[in-house]
């Protein structure tokens, strides 16, 4: 008896390297592409007697459901359905249960995604896939520490493997190691994936090294391509808005249909070319779409107080920001950044309030002390104001947030 499960291969795309050095810029976003790589088994249905069948001389007959068409035309409710009934008659069975998982991670729902996949796993402990899942799953719920923890589970021979070699980019990333991060990128294209989506990333580390030239060469390469994903357009999209083009990127952002889309990731890359294009109005309201949308974390949040902040709108941008810190401190795994507290430590001293603004400055600095401006900042706090100073009150270098130096603050953040 074949057993049942449809699992594919996909990787997680990456904005901006958290804890960039000597800036105060943070990003990771991460979201399962529609591009699906290879597959393992289909998922098969058959009537409650099928369990027994491996131990009859007369096998039931069996009808294979293959779910693929309905993720790859977007019918994920219809494929969730699907697998549903399956496991209705098969609630044991840990290929039916790992698609399950997948689904509704590529749905967002990631609580009951890891809920599902963490049961599978208790059926089989060693399956890479399912290890590799929970840590996808966990990195887009923010985390990084329990997804650290599902690929060090894995066999050695498992982790040198392009997926896992993607992923453990994605870590070094967040770890802000960006060295490591290409030499894993490397290794995944040295391993048979040189695919649009990992060209995209390289480039995208490229440019955030400071290479620029070599970044813009792989980016060339992974346009080149008439086999891209929808995340490796959104991929190319975030490449160019750093490199300072945020219409290339909105354009780009377009083609991905985002009013078909419930989805935080395309909504915030819209909203920062939007804001880079000082169309506040746009960018407002993308941003408070991402916010509804499924896969949002509190850093889009982050997005969006930063957008307020640089509109000259500081009460709301406060009430976002504190809104997205008490978020952040519910989630032990999740990511932590110095923006956040910068950008906290910013709106109260420029209240007034100095003590408050000097808690989160060391906040920041107990993140990432390679932030030359904060400790200046943090020193001038402490000594207070000269005679005819202005008030040490920003960290995010907008202490009076004209429109062009505000939007040029704001759009470095990317979320998690």
């Amino acid at each position: 008896m074949t057993n049942a499960g449809l699992i594919r291969l996909y990787y997680i795309a990456i904005t901006r390297p958290v804890n960039w050095k000597g800036s105060n810029r943070i990003a990771m976003s991460f979201r399962i592409p529609a591009q699906w790589r290879y597959s393992k088994t289909l998922i098969l249905i058959a009537a409650a007697a099928m369990l027994l069948g491996a131990c009859q001389q007369n096998e039931p007959a069996v009808q294979a459901v293959d779910v693929t068409a309905m993720v790859e035309q977007g019918r994920i409710d219809q494929a969730l359905e699907t697998v549903s009934q399956a496991l209705s008659e098969n609630p044991r069975n840990a290929g039916l249960l790992y698609n399950f998982a997948l689904l509704l991670n590529l749905k967002g729902d990631y609580e009951e995604a890891q809920r599902n996949a963490a049961k599978a796993l208790n059926y089989e402990p060693n399956d890479h896939d399912l290890l590799q899942l929970l840590a996808e799953i966990s990195l887009n719920q923010g985390g990084a520490r329990q997804a650290l923890d599902y690929l060090n589970r894995m066999a050695p021979d498992d982790r040198n493997q392009p997926r896992t070699q993607y992923l453990t980019a994605v870590l070094h990333l967040r770890d802000n190691q960006l060295q490591q991060a290409e030499g894993a990128l490397r290794n995944t294209i040295a391993l048979g994936d040189a695919s649009p989506l990992v060209k995209a990333t390289l480039a995208y580390v490229k440019i955030m090294q400071g290479d620029a030239d070599q970044g813009k060469a792989y980016l060339a390469e992974a346009e080149a391509s008439t086999a891209r994903s929808d995340e490796a357009v959104r991929q190319i999209a975030e490449c160019y808005l750093e490199l300072g083009d945020p219409q290339k990127a909105l354009d780009l952002a377009n083609t991905l249909k985002p009013e078909e889309r419930r989805d935080a990731q395309l909504w915030t890359l819209i909203g920062r070319a939007q804001l880079a294009l000082l169309h506040y109005g746009e960018s407002e309201s993308a941003f408070t779409r991402a916010l509804v949308c499924p896969n949002s974390t509190p850093w889009h949040r982050v997005y969006y107080a930063r957008m307020l902040f640089a509109a000259q709108r500081e009460d709301e941008a406060l009430a976002q920001a504190q809104s997205a810190e008490e978020a952040l401190a519910r989630n032990e795994d999740a990511m932590r950044g110095p923006e956040l507290y910068n950008l906290l430590a910013t709106l109260y001293a420029r209240k007034g309030q100095f003590l408050r603004a000097h808690k989160y400055l060391t906040l920041s600095l107990n993140l990432d002390g390679q932030q030359p401006k904060v400790y200046e900042l943090l020193e001038r706090l402490r000594e207070g104001p000269k005679a005819g100073e202005p008030t040490p009150a920003s960290a995010d270098e907008t202490a009076q947030p004209a429109a062009g130096d505000a939007a040029e603050a704001a759009l470095p953040l990317a979320t998690p």
